[in-house]
């Protein structure tokens, strides 16, 4: 699965679709939120499986909130599952993040 979001991620960033992905980046055995740029960058991506399928999981919306307000003009791509789509439609309404300057990728819960 995370081949597929790899790929996915690289052709929106080498497209120019979006200026960066919020995903999960794993380094020195711990997981966390990174903010890629580069489509040639993606060898430490993970989707948040480090003992067991789905075990690390940050709220990367509430960080995209943070970089749509300093870079408003720009589209970002975010890492979501299930909930985090569903947490996505919420700010859509409330206004916090504007629909058009997201694109989500998504992965199944597992």
């Amino acid at each position: 699965m995370i081949e597929e979001v790899k790929k996915k991620v690289k052709e929106l960033l080498e497209s120019g679709q979006i200026k960066g992905f919020l995903g999960l980046h794993q380094q020195n055995g711990h997981i966390g939120p990174h903010l890629f740029t580069d489509g040639n960058d993606l060898g430490n991506m993970v989707i948040g499986d480090l003992k067991r399928p789905g075990d690390t999981r940050y709220p990367l919306n509430k960080f995209l909130i943070h970089l749509a307000r300093k870079y408003s003009q720009d589209t970002f791509g975010v890492l979501v599952r299930g909930c985090d789509q569903r947490g996505l439609k919420a700010l859509y309404v409330w206004n916090q993040l504007n629909p058009d300057k997201v694109i989500a990728v998504g992965i199944a819960c597992p």
